[in-house]
């Protein structure tokens, strides 16, 4: 952000960012069918099924794996060798 405020094109991209964001909320805004309520934003009850089954069992597993790389790279890295 500091590069482009250098520039002076930072306006331009806060600009853009800005009414493409009005245009949408006015599409949106607009148009019920496509605005994003809690209803029509949740997932179903069979994608929350596997969510409840798929999140307990892979988070012990990625929990072990990352104990077990702690473990097996510890003390082999030095730091006398990253200084430059």
């Amino acid at each position: 952000m500091e590069r482009l405020s250098k520039d002076g094109r930072s306006c331009r991209f806060c600009l853009g960012s800005v009414l493409s964001s009005f245009i949408i909320g006015v599409i949106m805004g607009n148009n019920p069918e496509l605005s994003r309520t809690a209803c029509n934003a949740s997932s179903s009850r069979k994608t929350l099924g596997i969510m409840l089954t798929i999140g307990p069992t892979g988070l012990p597993i990625v929990i072990a794996y990352a104990i077990s790389c702690s473990w097996l790279f510890r003390g082999k890295v030095q730091r006398d060798h990253l200084v430059y």
